[in-house]
């Protein structure tokens, strides 16, 4: 869409426009293809837009970062960035014991009804967490697992299986 993209420290910077481009592509485009694949699959689904099973507060205030080469430490003013303050588990725990798949969009937004964008990651971190899951999978298209960023971490069996 033309919009460059900004990440530090494996975080994405989003400003007015990413924002944007978020609401679109994640509540719009991500959502219906994922729920268009759960249908041809006979699953049950419910789609959530933005806030309805998780609550955000900004974080536009800028966090601190340490730059690995230099040592140095600096404030980065993230943007549009929240983070999860509450997970319904109790809405999340009646659908899921009804059958329905939840498809969630990592879009949410605070008491004033500000939209944020947040790590899709930390909102399944969290997710699990409050449905005390067993287990945690993430698909991701990183090129196995690293322990500090550029460097696979060769003891791991399952970044050598990602790989393959």
């Amino acid at each position: 869409m033309g919009i460059e993209q900004t990440i530090i420290e494996g975080r994405r910077v989003t400003d007015d426009a990413t924002l944007e481009m978020a609401k679109m592509v994640f509540a719009g485009k991500i959502n219906t293809d994922i729920l268009a694949a759960l249908r041809n699959r006979g699953l049950k689904r419910l789609v959530f837009r933005e806030w309805t099973a998780h609550r955000t507060r900004q974080t536009k205030a800028a966090k601190e970062i340490l730059n690995r080469e230099t040592g140095e430490r600096s404030e980065i003013d993230f943007g549009h960035v929240g983070d999860v303050v509450e997970i319904n588990a109790r809405l999340l725990t009646v659908l899921l014991g009804q059958g329905y798949l939840p498809v969630i969009s990592s879009l949410g937004a605070d008491a004033e009804g500000t939209v944020f964008n947040i790590n899709a990651d930390t909102i399944a971190a969290e997710i699990a967490a409050q449905l005390k899951a067993e287990k945690l999978i993430l698909l991701s298209d990183v090129d196995g697992l690293y322990l500090r960023p550029g460097e696979p971490d060769r003891n791991c069996r399952d970044s050598q299986r990602l790989k393959q």
